[in-house]
């Protein structure tokens, strides 16, 4: 590098040479001179260090954008371990919870049932028909608390994701169902359609209760002196297909690179209003009054939460007096 004045009267400014020496002989071969050859550079060396600059500049804004992340993902981890955290508490709380509701809850409700049917067995006789009635309520009353006791029960192991899936037939589950229930259904002349399901990657127990819970839900809202008749069909194809076969199925809702079980359970019953399609699925949720219907209305809240553990979607249709249909999408793996 040399400083120099281009020009009289300009400031004096580096410049970059390359320098070549090339020495002079005489006739007796001696060296009497040497011949310098200088080339200006400055040009590139200017673009090399412009260059250089740059890439410097570009390391220092890398450097700061990965402190910057590590520090986020440091205080992403804090916040996943504190969730983490809470989580663990949230489970002992429900384990105590289920505890609970399974002992202390149900002992005095059970005591309330037996001394209730103990008084108005032996003790009849001697009581008036208002002190008939009275007993009868509390005894039902007892009985309806107990059937509540035992559905958040229910609800709350089925928040709990199915941790084992296992490649089960659906046939297998509904002969299951066929058997469990199999003198209601001779009793109400039930008729189930269900042949060649597909097999699905799915938690047995959780599904049955499913199953169970659907199944349940058509026998009460049957239509009266009609016997009920439940159809149960499924098959096996890609999301796209699916979200195009069925279009009240929210956008989005299956994974496009997915395949999905998709089983269709229908019934002959009451029905219901199309404008309650969501809310059926929500906990405590009842379209009819307890004295029109028994139940506490968390069957179905039961059902989606099994569906989205399965990470699946189900949907609901309706009309009143023509039946209910629910579509189920799960995942083939």
């Amino acid at each position: 590098m040399i400083t120099l004045g281009r020009d009289e009267g300009l400031i004096p400014e580096h410049r970059y040479f390359n320098f070549s020496y090339q020495p002079m002989y005489d006739e007796n071969r001696k060296i009497y001179s040497i011949l310098v050859f200088g080339y200006e550079v400055t040009d590139q060396v200017n673009a090399r260090n412009k260059v250089a600059e740059i890439q410097e500049q570009h390391s220092k804004e890398l450097e700061e954008k990965v402190l910057q992340r590590t520090l986020e993902l440091s205080d992403v981890n804090k916040l996943l371990y504190k969730k983490n955290e809470d989580l663990v508490k949230m489970n002992i709380e429900l384990e105590s919870f289920n505890f609970i509701s399974s002992h202390d809850l149900q002992e005095p409700l059970r005591k309330i049932q037996t001394f209730s049917n103990r008084i108005l067995e032996t003790e009849s006789s001697g009581m008036s028909d208002n002190g008939k009635d009275y007993f009868s309520r509390i005894n039902n009353a007892a009985r309806r608390m107990q059937t509540l006791i035992e559905d958040l029960l229910a609800y709350s192991h089925a928040s709990i994701p199915g941790r084992i899936l296992e490649m089960i037939s659906l046939d297998t589950i509904i002969e299951e169902i066929k058997l469990e229930f199999k003198d209601t259904i001779r009793e109400k002349n039930v008729t189930i359609h269900a042949e060649k399901l597909d097999n699905v990657h799915i938690n047995h127990s959780q599904f049955r209760q499913l199953i169970t819970n659907l199944f349940t839900n058509s026998l009460k809202f049957s239509k009266s002196g009609i016997p009920p008749t439940i159809t149960i069909k499924s098959k096996i194809a890609t999301a796209g297909f699916l979200q195009d076969e069925n279009p009240a199925l929210p956008a989005g809702r299956l994974l496009d690179t997915q395949d999905y079980c998709h089983i269709s359970f229908s019934d002959n019953g009451i029905g219901f209003d199309p404008q309650y399609k969501t809310k059926i699925f929500e906990v405590f949720q009842r379209l009819h009054t307890k004295e029109e219907y028994a139940g506490t209305g968390i069957g179905l809240a039961i059902v989606k939460k099994i569906i989205e553990n399965h990470k699946g979607a189900i949907k609901a249709t309706g009309q009143l007096g023509k039946g209910a249909t629910f579509d189920i999408y799960i995942p083939t793996v």
